[in-house]
């Protein structure tokens, strides 16, 4: 280029002076007149190319075509080069899969800015862009490209990337990137509400309507950011309507909402249909369909039925029943602080319906018995009831007046269950004792699932009481008048073992 520089130079030092200003945009000033003396643009630009062109002097192509251009575009609008104006925002850029010079080109002419461009530089872009500063369309473009620019006032030289950071030390996009991206699945409204709190102070958002393509630019962190939630939230989506036969909408949405996808997902109740409406990607519609229909059953109540019993153990039972030898399910369940005996715990167990009334007439070989309680409750699905064992309830006419009781009395006792049904109609009974007196005594759980008609046992807990006994020899004692010499009646210390039985029985509330 400098060959043919020199070559005008030395043929015409004016004719250049009018050529160039022409190519550099900047308005030619003779001196000795008080005002610039403006020329349309076809005869400022191809008077002195006509020129060259009689010298014999050879213009680069490139520059006789942009000048060309130039000449041509600002006479169609009837301007001169002096007047020629420089837009900062662009009315509009609209280019679909076109070579980057067509783009840059276009953004030439609208903005009046001299881009030229390097060798090398190629791509294609589409965009669909409205009121767009220029800076940010020529990034947008070119940071699509892997490409950069460098602008000086109203001169624009763009380039490759890789020769930017060459010839700076430094990369195009250190400061500030660009990510296109299109957006397939979801609409821009919603997600411009979370980008604009995502984006930096210098961050800019910039959507495409005919492309369908979001543009991002910002400094490299809250880009990527940005980039990730677009990512999550760019996703098909499908819409599922739940009919509810049992329950009421509006109570299960509140265990299902958590399930949703975050930002994607939506739910909406339609409470007169009894409905549920969520919006989800596909896999996500699935587990809460399987979630609905674990929840939307018929209402189910449980009645537990209970039996406490106090039996005055024998001699032969004074440690208590074997449960584990009579039970199914046996578990062992520590709990302390009632009674004398230390390290003490209840054993639970299962029996089925029919054992259930064997093992009560059997019990009256181990001992006498005493009949506590025998109430109903009814409890819903998951909710804890109580059954509280008082001490007033355990003292019968077996034992002396209060002041006289033994270790273990004036303690309340409180079994505190919860049963849950299971998809099989099953129960499952959650029991926690607890020694209510002892205040801060803390006490394990037992749970045991059982099926309709079957029993929870709940032995172990031993209390001493005093009862009235007779001693007498065998036979002499019975006698008539004479017999009570041979015997004494008096009061003894007995052990007793009570016994919670609890029975439950699920019922469907159609």
């Amino acid at each position: 280029m400098s060959g043919w520089k020199d070559d005008l130079i030395k043929k015409d030092i004016c004719m250049a002076a009018v050529f160039l200003s022409v190519w550099a945009g900047v308005p030619l000033r003779l001196y000795g007149q008080e005002e610039a003396l403006p020329l349309p643009a076809s005869e400022a630009v191809h008077s002195p190319l006509k020129s060259i062109e009689e010298a014999g002097l050879s213009a680069p192509p490139a520059q006789v075509n942009a000048v060309l251009n130039t000449a041509e575009s600002f006479e169609e609008a009837g301007e001169t080069v002096e007047e020629r104006p420089v837009k900062t925002v662009l009315d509009s850029l609209e280019v679909r899969d076109e070579d980057i010079h067509e783009a840059l080109n276009q953004i030439a002419l609208e903005s009046g800015l001299a881009i030229d461009v390097d060798e090398g530089v190629e791509g294609r872009i589409t965009i669909y862009l409205k009121d767009v500063d220029v800076d940010d369309a020529l990034r947008i473009i070119l940071d699509a490209n892997n490409l950069a620019y460098v602008r000086e006032g109203k001169s624009v030289r763009v380039m490759r990337a890789q020769d930017f950071e060459e010839q700076f030390g430094y990369p195009f996009s250190r400061k500030i990137q660009t990510r296109m991206m299109p957006l397939l699945h979801t609409s821009f409204h919603q997600v411009e509400a979370l980008l604009n709190q995502m984006k930096s102070e210098t961050g800019k958002i910039f959507y495409s309507e005919a492309a369908k393509t979001l543009i991002l630019m910002d400094a490299p962190e809250p880009l990527k950011a940005m980039a990730d939630l677009i990512k999550e939230l760019d996703v098909p989506v499908a819409i599922k309507t739940f009919e509810l036969q049992h329950r009421q909408a509006k109570d299960i949405v509140k265990d299902i909402q958590g399930m949703l996808t975050s930002n994607v997902g939506r739910i909406r109740l339609d409470e007169s249909a009894n409905h549920i409406i969520v919006t989800d990607t596909p896999s996500r519609i699935e587990e809460i369909a399987r979630r609905i229909e674990e929840l939307d059953q018929p209402s189910v109540e449980i009645l537990v039925e209970t039996k406490v019993l106090q039996i005055i153990l024998n001699d032969e039972h004074r440690e208590g029943i074997d449960w584990e030898a009579i039970v199914s399910d046996f578990q062992s369940l520590k709990f302390e602080g009632f009674g004398k005996r230390e390290g003490g715990s209840l054993s639970l167990g299962t029996v089925s319906e029919e054992d259930y009334v064997i093992l009560l007439d059997a019990l009256d070989t181990v001992g006498m018995i005493n009949a506590v309680s025998n109430v109903k409750m009814t409890l819903a699905d998951g909710k804890t009831g109580e059954i509280v064992l008082n001490s007033s309830d355990l003292l019968s006419a077996y034992e002396r007046e209060e002041k006289e009781m033994g270790a273990g009395d004036g303690q309340d006792i409180t079994y505190h269950i919860t049963p849950e049904v299971t998809p099989e109609k099953n129960v499952m009974m959650r029991i926690r004792p607890e020694v209510v007196s002892a205040g801060s005594e803390k006490h394990e759980n037992a749970a045991l699932q059982i099926q309709g008609g079957t029993t929870i046992v709940v032995g172990g807990l031993f209390k001493d009481v005093w009862v009235e006994a007779t001693r007498k020899i065998f036979l002499l004692g019975d006698l008539p008048i004479v017999g009570f010499a041979f015997r004494n009646q008096g009061e003894r210390q007995r052990e007793t073992e009570i016994i919670v039985f609890l029975t439950p029985k699920v019922i469907v509330k159609e």
